[in-house]
């Protein structure tokens, strides 16, 4: 009998150590993000295409969607003519490439080039391509940003 009590409290004790670990890990995750966003240029208008050749909208909404949620200004959200198979960042603006090189880290992305648009509004172009499933994953994992 007493090994049963014993055995119970083991148990218990266990389940709520586990129920306090994950509540303090999704804690980190949404500081990271509050973090993120506190850190952000608030005046980046950014411009997503979605090259990743799948029906309908959803890797492009749920991507812009983590980008509001870090306030960045969302200028434009689209389908992109061509497919690829990689994920690229654009610096319109900075031959530095600073603004892109602060999206592809949040992103997971290492691509990232500069190419002037005199016609472009937007400071940063996303082109989301075929490797979409790593971003949303980093997004998930490092952010528990969840679909």
């Amino acid at each position: 009998m007493k090994k049963l009590f014993a055995i119970t409290i083991i148990l218990i004790l266990a389940f709520f150590t586990m129920t306090i670990t994950y509540s303090s890990y999704n804690g980190v995750k949404s500081r990271k993000v509050v973090k993120l966003s506190q850190s952000v240029f608030p005046d980046m208008r950014i411009e997503i295409l979605d090259a990743t050749g799948e029906n309908g909208d959803s890797v492009l909404q749920y991507i812009t969607g983590f980008l509001r949620k870090l306030n960045f200004d969302i200028a434009f959200a689209g389908k992109a003519i061509d497919t690829i198979g990689f994920t690229y960042v654009v610096d319109r603006v900075d031959t530095n490439m600073q603004n892109a090189r602060d999206i592809a880290r949040i992103l997971g992305v290492s691509r990232i080039h500069f190419s002037k648009d005199p016609d472009s509004t937007e400071d940063v172009t996303i082109i989301i391509g075929k490797d979409y499933k790593k971003i949303i994953d980093k997004l998930e994992d490092d952010y528990g940003y969840k679909r």
